[in-house]
């Protein structure tokens, strides 16, 4: 799976080509329109246990985990909204999920194959399984998800007799603790933000993201409200590097860190007006960034290379980004809402509890464009450089390097992408397709 399988509920866990599972009990079975009803809803992620190393070590970065199913019985997909702590932060990521009726498995396309994992149901419908490899003794896993944040004794027993029939041990569990959970704050912005957007009518930001289709009914009633309103809140923090894929790339990648009055008259932000957000909409690449926050600056250096999309919303003042980033081998997908202060010229997002922002500099050239962080705060500065093309002239990047200079930090400390290294143009291509089809589909109702 992509990272954002690798580290957490369903995203932490990457789906390795299932095999038959070696146990009688571990059988997948063929996935009806009523097993698709039965997983939908809210989902807690609990416990998991993997032999492949890699994985073992990462799931144990998970304090806590919750998420959302939402199934199209049409095309046979799942949005996946997830909620994670890791450390100290919130992390929120979302993806679809393709399902194999027959073969009872739910699988993503990463890396240019698709892969695979089985989806494994018990009598008891407050619980669930996922099984990985099984008959990969050096790679095989187990996760387990229940409908509550706590599980009965005879529900863990259930994934004890699993983890045993595997030939595995209670001792390479790993579990998460609900009460280290810091997402609730978050689920709840979202929430209010779906509302708020039904309320007002705003246009669908889904001509941006992947089009989810009509949900289930019932349990996926609140998962369905995130897909009718078009909102893929993704929300991002930078924390443990390749570990949290999403949170390395574009304005994603970058935490936007309060931003002070600019040190250089060059560098001020000007008021945004709508020809300013005109300016801004559409495609964009990242092109290098510098950062005196150590932590911030070495999660930089780890996005090869990234492009987005900016899509401003004149009347409530946001910005729908969607952007897209190569990290290691992995093509990450992800999306969220920008605030605009149009009279301070920064952009803002709410994360940890705070507001936290970003100066928007603009120059003479409306190719480019940059974002400046905490610029009056010598240890925790930044800069970040965008463009409308994947490489830039060199008078383009001496504006950066003449900012980077201004603000007293050294060019050397800069990281270049390449956007010879870029993993997503399919990625985008696939999601182009999918909103086209959704289009077309639309028409025909109409």
């Amino acid at each position: 799976m992509a990272l954002s399988w690798a580290l957490a509920a369903l995203s932490l866990l990457p789906l390795l080509n299932a095999q038959s599972p070696v146990c009688a009990n571990l059988t997948a079975a063929p996935i009806t329109n009523a097993t698709l009803d039965q997983i939908s809803g809210k989902w807690f992620y609990l416990a998991s246990a993997f032999r492949n190393p890699e994985f073992n070590q990462s799931v144990r970065t998970i304090h806590a985990a919750f998420f959302y199913f939402t199934p199209n019985h049409t095309d046979d997909t799942i949005l996946l909204g997830e909620y994670l702590t890791i450390g100290n932060k919130c992390i929120y990521n979302s993806s679809y999920l393709k399902v194999q009726r027959e073969n009872g498995t739910l699988s993503k396309h990463e890396s240019g194959k698709e892969q695979f994992a089985d989806l494994l149901l018990t009598k008891d419908h407050g619980i669930f399984m996922l099984g990985f490899s099984l008959r990969d003794e050096q790679n095989k896993g187990l996760s387990f998800y229940a409908d509550k944040a706590e599980v009965t004794e005879e529900q863990m027993r259930v994934f004890h007799e699993a983890i045993t029939c595997l030939g595995m041990q209670t001792s390479e569990i790993h579990y998460t603790d609900a009460k280290k959970d810091l997402c609730g704050p978050l689920e709840k912005q979202h929430k209010e933000e779906r509302q708020k957007q039904q309320s007002s009518r705003q246009p669908d930001p889904a001509s941006l993201t992947p089009p989810a289709g009509s949900g289930s009914p019932g349990k996926s009633e609140e998962a369905g409200a995130l897909q009718a309103s078009g909102l893929v809140q993704l929300q991002v923090s930078l924390h443990l590097g390749m570990a949290l894929s999403w949170a390395l790339a574009a304005l994603s990648l970058l935490p936007l860190l309060n931003a002070q009055s600019p040190v250089c008259a060059n560098l001020t932000a000007a008021p945004i007006t709508n020809a300013t957000l005109d300016q801004i909409s559409g495609k964009w690449f990242c092109i290098a960034s510098a950062f005196h926050n150590p932590e911030i600056n070495q999660m930089a250096g780890m996005l090869q290379a990234g492009f987005f999309y900016l899509e401003p919303n004149h009347t409530d003042d946001t910005i729908l980004l969607v952007d897209y980033q190569t990290i290691g081998n992995k093509c990450i997908y992800n999306s969220s809402y920008l605030k605009v202060q149009r009279e301070n010229g920064t952009l803002s997002k709410h994360e940890s509890g705070k507001e936290e922002f970003a100066d928007l500099l603009l120059t003479k050239d409306p190719r480019i464009f940059m974002l400046g962080h905490s610029l009056k705060d010598e240890q925790n500065k930044g800069l970040s450089l965008y463009a409308d093309k994947a490489e830039v002239t060199e008078e383009q990047m001496r504006v950066f390097h003449e900012a980077i200079t201004c603000l007293g930090m050294q060019t050397s400390e800069i990281h270049y992408t390449d956007a010879k290294k870029d993993l997503c143009g399919p990625l985008e291509k696939q999601h182009k397709e999918e909103r086209q089809k959704a289009k077309e589909g639309h028409t025909a109702l109409d």
